[in-house]
């Protein structure tokens, strides 16, 4: 009997296993599924504080960017979950994937940075600043040491909440007066930004400025300055020049006098005749009659001259565009007659990464070496019009991209002295 029973339970188990075994897929799948859902969930609750279910909503929207991979959107209507990628102008590697929560008011209620590649990173701390903010992202900055990674970060979570608000998912946050006037600055002063950032220190605020930007490399500045109930964007250049923009973009120049005076009285000039004449004649020996020209544009070129060199009168534009780890290059452009240049200077040529592992790069900072020398005369007979991407350096790029900018700054600068357009 005792058998019986023993033989009767051990069926039993077989049975059971057996049960299990040939109905895997119609008991056990529903069971996975809500695992692999439930694991897909923990990513998007983990910044949508009582978030439990979600539905992609992601092919109902319009106006996707390429770095917005996912939108889902809470179904019990705290609000959605962007899911989106950047990747930095540093390093250029995998992308940072991020991952940002929206409630139903608009305002971010978390956000992550799930991974990333970047060498330089902002701190663990920086995301966090983000909370709370609206599609204006009023108040938020740039982590300082990592201007490329963080302004990537930055640029993706704008446009996630942007194509919330362009699908009228959310309400659009309204930008400040100084908010917009200070967007605009890298677009009228390239001298105060590298790689689109700035590149400018805090400039001290009185009397109508409530805001000022003072270049980093030397080039001027840029003031917000409160003009009855708005306020204006008033840029200045190294010799003292300024203009005088409105929100919209308009140049009121004219009928700003009283902001232009406080603006230049407020700009402290910097002189670099000195240090520009020194790139002239090394290159022109017989350099005569180098004569300062007065500078109306605004960007990395902070001092011009003309010079006669034998029988031939040049031009010389110094910049000073900023580069890797906020230092400023020096690079004297000098343009003949023509408009072509006949010789390109840079004093130093920092490249921010690669010296150790890729060929040639080391060769290329080195001044004395065919390298570097061989670099600078590509840029002999260029012109405005034929200045191409061909003078950027892999491995190099944000060095190599500040001498592009820089002798398109010198080309501007020469149109504006031979009474041609900026």
């Amino acid at each position: 009997m005792r058998f019986v029973k023993t033989l009767g339970i051990l069926l039993i188990i077989i049975a059971i296993f057996g049960a299990a075994m040939f109905g895997l897929n119609f008991y056990t799948g529903p069971i996975i599924e809500a695992n692999q859902a439930g694991a897909a969930n923990d990513r998007l609750n983990a910044v949508m504080p009582g978030g439990s279910a979600y539905e992609d909503i992601t092919a109902t929207l319009t106006g996707l960017p390429a770095g917005v991979v996912k939108v889902n959107k809470e179904t019990s209507g705290l609000g959605y979950v962007i899911e989106t990628t950047a990747t930095s102008d540093y390093t250029g590697g995998a992308p940072m994937d991020i991952v940002i929560g929206v409630d139903a008011e608009g305002k971010i209620c978390g956000i992550q940075l799930v991974s990333h590649s970047e060498s330089l990173i902002f701190g663990e701390d920086y995301p966090g600043t983000y909370i709370g903010k609206d599609s204006a992202l009023a108040g938020v900055e740039l982590y300082a040491g990592s201007t490329y990674s963080s302004t990537a970060f930055k640029n993706a979570v704008e446009e996630a909440m942007g194509v919330l608000a362009a699908n009228d998912l959310i309400a659009a946050g309204v930008k400040t007066d100084a908010q917009i006037l200070a967007e605009m600055i890298p677009a009228l002063h390239t001298g105060l930004t590298s790689g689109g950032m700035l590149k400018a220190e805090a400039a001290a605020a009185s009397g109508n400025i409530t805001e000022g930007y003072k270049a980093l490399n030397g080039s001027g500045y840029a003031f917000i300055v409160a003009q009855g109930e708005t306020s204006v964007l008033a840029i200045v250049n190294a010799a003292g020049a300024c203009k005088v923009y409105d929100t919209t973009g308009a140049d009121v120049t004219e009928s700003s006098a009283a902001v232009v005076e406080e603006a230049v009285v407020a700009a402290e000039k910097v002189d670099f005749t000195s240090a520009a004449e020194k790139m002239i004649t090394d290159k022109f020996a017989d350099a005569a009659d180098i004569t300062p020209i007065e500078l109306t544009t605004f960007g990395n070129v902070v001092y011009a001259s003309s010079f006669i060199s034998g029988d031939a009168t040049y031009y010389a534009f110094y910049s000073r565009p900023m580069t890797y780890g906020d230092n400023a290059m020096e690079i004297c452009t000098v343009i003949d007659e023509t408009g072509a240049i006949v010789n390109q200077n840079v004093k130093e040529m920092a490249f921010e990464h690669g010296v150790e592992y890729m060929p040639g790069i080391k060769d290329l900072m080195d001044p004395s070496s065919g390298a570097y020398t061989s670099y600078l005369e590509k840029f002999n007979g260029i012109t405005g019009e034929t200045l191409t991407d061909d003078v950027l350096v892999a491995g190099g790029t944000v060095s190599s991209s500040a001498v592009k900018l820089a002798t398109q700054d010198a080309f501007n600068a020469f149109n504006t002295v031979k009474g041609g357009e900026q």
